[in-house]
């Protein structure tokens, strides 16, 4: 395939965007890097001075004011060789540096809730089981136990007169 001819000015074509509604390429497997600890003043242009010398950076996704990012690599080799070179330090801070798993394992990982359907109608009440060595009255709550008459009730009754 031909190389695209330059421009007019003598600079390359621009890249076409991305097509409406359709989200960016996703990084390839093994060559994004999940950043944490890193300094909230940080940019984009710390995090690929830091990690520029371990291979060609495609993108660095940084969430606005969080301590965290991502450090997408064009080849898998340059997470790997960042992986190896752990720890990693810039400007006295130790970062942590680890793989960033794929979207597909992470929702895998994720609970789905609990397995018994009847499970959420007991979720929250509280009380032990019976048998428990120990764990008082089964069943919800404390019980009534001795606290004195219930409000609202008769009094207690008078204790009979000694004779």
């Amino acid at each position: 395939a031909a190389a695209p001819a330059p421009q007019a000015n003598g600079t390359a074509p621009a890249a076409k965007p991305a097509p409406r509604g359709k989200k960016p390429e996703a990084p390839k497997a093994g060559t994004s890097l999940f950043v944490k600890d890193i300094r909230k003043e940080w940019g984009q242009d710390v995090l690929r001075e830091i990690f520029g010398g371990f291979g060609a950076i495609r993108s660095v996704e940084l969430p606005s004011g969080k301590a965290f990012a991502f450090v997408n690599f064009e080849a898998a080799e340059g997470a790997t060789a960042a992986l190896e070179s752990r720890p990693i330090a810039h400007d006295g801070k130790n970062l942590s540096v680890e793989l960033r798993m794929p979207q597909e394992r992470l929702r895998s990982m994720r609970p789905k809730g609990p397995r018994d359907p009847a499970a959420r109608d007991r979720a929250g009440r509280g009380g032990s089981f019976k048998g428990a060595p120990g764990a008082g009255p089964a069943g919800r709550g404390r019980g009534r136990g001795s606290g004195g008459p219930r409000q609202g009730g008769k009094p207690a009754a008078a204790p009979a007169p000694a004779k």
